[in-house]
């Protein structure tokens, strides 16, 4: 799907004066402009009263059928700046809130068997905005309604993005029955999203899960300088089990920064004063 083209077009076409810091920001940015709109959707169609619940010949709320619960859901979701960032309360809302919903909308329109299947990819939030569209609000109203009841209780045992969203660092013999527990190197929180700038893909559910897939390696090079080249590495260098870079640029990719490789010369000795120097065996 277009979202993460659309996010990097948009980006790019705001600022024209792009320089490799704002580069090194864009490879981690965290928005989801899909997941906003269906945000403001939801809240739109939350706040505009039936015919018989206010306005002309109705009397009440709109609010006045939602659950404490709820409502509480729909005010995280209000204050949410759209970014899936680990720290993120909004986006554990809005995660939890959309598996709920998503199921629902499509088994309204007797196709359960696609949302199996395009739940688990980049194009459920489109999925999603699409049935929205095509809903009347009388149906709308109460899945919505029941969607943030539902989100109301994960959110409230985990609290945060990160907390269900997480990396695991691990070789492909990690999937060795017994023995693979050798092969598994560390777990941590990670922000991002399906259809994020800085993907990490993950199944429509609001429970803890590890990313399947996504951002790994940076690289920007300001071509103007040669000596202008930054890298970092989900993991190390090295392959070599155990050995001193075989995990060395772990913390350096989640603090989002990178390693400085020269190319000239001068820069080269400049930087790495360490030389290592190879000769043939007799």
């Amino acid at each position: 799907p277009p979202d993460r083209l659309e996010r990097l077009s948009d980006l790019v076409e705001a600022d024209r004066e792009l320089d490799a810091e704002k580069m090194k920001a864009l490879q981690r940015d965290t928005y989801s402009p899909t997941s906003v709109s269906i945000r403001d959707i939801t809240l739109a169609k939350i706040s505009s009263p039936l015919p018989n619940e206010g306005g002309e010949g109705g009397g009440g709320s709109s609010k006045s059928t939602l659950s404490p619960k709820a409502v509480e859901i729909f005010s995280l979701l209000k204050g949410w700046d759209g970014r899936f960032d680990a720290d993120s309360r909004g986006a554990l809302a809005f995660e939890a809130f959309f598996a709920a919903l998503g199921p629902e909308l499509f088994k309204a329109e007797g196709r359960e068997d696609f949302w199996a299947w395009v739940g688990e990819t980049s194009y459920a939030r489109r999925a999603v905005l699409h049935a929205l569209s095509r809903a009347d609000d009388a149906t709308l109203r109460p899945m919505l309604a029941r969607a943030a009841e539902a989100a109301s209780e994960p959110v409230a045992r985990y609290g945060t993005w990160g907390a269900i969203h997480h990396i695991e660092l691990r070789n492909v013999l990690a999937g060795i029955p017994i023995a693979g527990a050798h092969y598994v190197f560390g777990e941590f929180p990670v922000g991002g999203g399906n259809e994020t700038e800085m993907k990490a893909a993950h199944s429509p559910k609001a429970a803890p899960q590890r990313a399947r897939y996504g951002s790994q390696s940076r690289h920007v090079s300001d071509l103007g300088d040669p000596d202008a080249n930054w890298f970092v590495l989900l993991g190390g260098q090295d392959g070599w089990f155990n050995s001193s870079t075989f995990l060395d640029q772990v913390e350096l990719w989640r603090a989002g920064g990178y390693v400085r490789m020269p190319l000239t010369p001068e820069a080269v000795r400049k930087a790495f004063p360490r030389a290592m120097e190879l000769k043939a065996g007799s």
